[in-house]
């Protein structure tokens, strides 16, 4: 019965370490759905905030005509596309996914190239330094999952031989506890059966005590009778009596 106790206190233990790790688990993951959410809007903050410095640079410089400005359509600033193509669509970046970061393109500030190594050079960094790290989120995640699951699967054989320990000595114990009621039946029985005769030997016990403290006399008597007995045989053959 200890070591059953034991087994199943051991088993309970198992269950406590998956319930806290699950626990800690699902902290974790709401953490990290937390943190990707604010990544991914620093992400779409600092495309606004481009899209805000690009605009205040045209504003400021008047477009010049060069190479770059390319055929189009009057008015169309190849300088401006980063701007232009933002406001084609007026949903959310995470219309889609929200853990997934929106696109940014800083390359099509035309002719002021000096601005783009300036300001929009530094907003390119910081985009790409804040992509990098939802993108190592991600990966954080992605590794702790796969440890988790991997703890579940220990867990989970752990239990099963646990569980199976546990059972073939509760097995043991059902069988033991037969034999001990089977013995216990024939100690029963033993008992009963002694009683039984304990009490033959003691409802003959007083003739046997009777027999016991007589018999001298009785012997005595019986010899007395028999030496009678041989005497009248004597004396009824014609012999003389003694």
């Amino acid at each position: 019965v200890a070591s059953l106790t034991a087994c199943e206190n051991e088993k309970l233990a198992l269950e406590a370490k998956v319930n806290e790790s699950t626990r800690f688990r699902a902290l974790a993951e709401t953490e990290f759905k937390v943190q990707v959410r604010e990544c991914n809007l620093m992400s779409s903050k600092i495309q606004e905030a481009t899209t805000i410095v690009v605009k205040a640079i045209h504003e400021s410089n008047p477009a010049r005509p060069g190479p770059e400005a390319g055929p189009g359509a009057a008015g169309y600033r190849p300088e401006l596309a980063f701007l232009q193509v933002q406001n084609v669509s007026e949903s959310s970046p995470y219309d889609v996914d929200e853990f997934k970061a929106p696109e940014a393109d800083f390359d099509l500030l035309g002719s002021h190239k000096e601005e783009k190594n300036g300001v929009v050079a530094i907003l390119r960094m910081i985009y790409d330094d804040n992509a990098k790290r939802c993108q190592d989120l991600l990966s954080i995640n992605k590794q702790e999952d796969g440890d988790y699951d991997a703890l579940l699967a220990d867990s989970h054989t752990a239990y099963q031989a646990k569980t199976a320990i546990c059972d073939d000595i509760e097995s043991q114990i059902v069988d033991l506890t037969g034999e001990i009621i089977d013995h216990q039946n024939q100690m029963s029985a033993t008992e009963a059966s002694k009683e039984s005769k304990q009490k033959s030997l003691d409802s003959i016990t007083p003739g046997c005590e009777w027999v016991e403290s007589t018999f001298s006399s009785r012997k005595t008597k019986r010899a007395a009778e028999l030496a009678a007995l041989q005497d009248a045989k004597t004396y009824l053959a014609g012999g003389t009596q003694h």
